[in-house]
């Protein structure tokens, strides 16, 4: 149904506008990203340390816009959080142009620490992603496919809660390290 489709850009359209805004109202100045505690389906994560973070990115390997800048931040951040029990995870929107073997020769080439999930389909990877509140639209042009999507980063506990969200790709690497810092610090009193 066409007119869904459009509701649903439309509705995401409207979100992305009210996002800065929304942000200023609900962020404590104590953090720097959004800081929430939304329980979340529980992921096939790897945990070494059960007061660990994953840092979570929705995202597919064609992406040419928002993803490369997140993957490129995500990996500044690993780089810089060596001694953190930070996990850093790639979650497949396009489980069918993402296969096993492309994300496996990608994705782990950034660090360590770095895993990935691939859906066992498209519609599976968009509803995973709705529940952690990341909207992604699969918009055709012509016989080729994109994703609008915000590409956003979520830090989830061992708990399977959603801790703190970074709506925005223009991130401070020094003040996210500095909220791993704070968070995983509560965690642990």
């Amino acid at each position: 149904m066409p007119w869904i489709r459009i509701a649903l850009i439309s509705a995401g359209f409207c979100l992305l506008l009210v996002l800065p805004w929304l942000q200023t109202q609900l962020q404590s100045e104590k953090w720097y990203g959004l800081k929430r505690q939304i329980s979340v389906p529980a992921l096939p994560l790897h945990f070494d340390d059960p007061n660990g973070l994953h840092i979570l990115l929705f995202g597919y390997l064609s992406c040419t816009q928002a993803c490369p800048p997140q993957l490129i931040k995500m990996h500044q951040l690993a780089q810089v959080s060596k001694d953190l029990p930070i996990y850093f995870t790639f979650i497949s929107l396009d489980p069918e142009r993402d296969t096993q073997d492309l994300l496996a020769e990608g994705i782990p080439n950034l660090g360590k620490n770095f895993y990935f999930i691939r859906p066992e389909s498209t519609q599976a990877a968009q509803n995973l992603a709705l529940a952690y509140t990341e909207i992604a639209t699969k918009v055709y042009q012509g016989k080729d496919y994109e994703f609008n999507h915000k590409a956003s980063l979520f830090i989830v506990s061992a708990q399977a809660k959603i801790e703190l969200i970074y709506p925005y790709t223009d991130l401070n690497i020094d003040r996210v390290l500095q909220d791993i810092r704070l968070l995983l610090n509560s965690l642990k009193s």
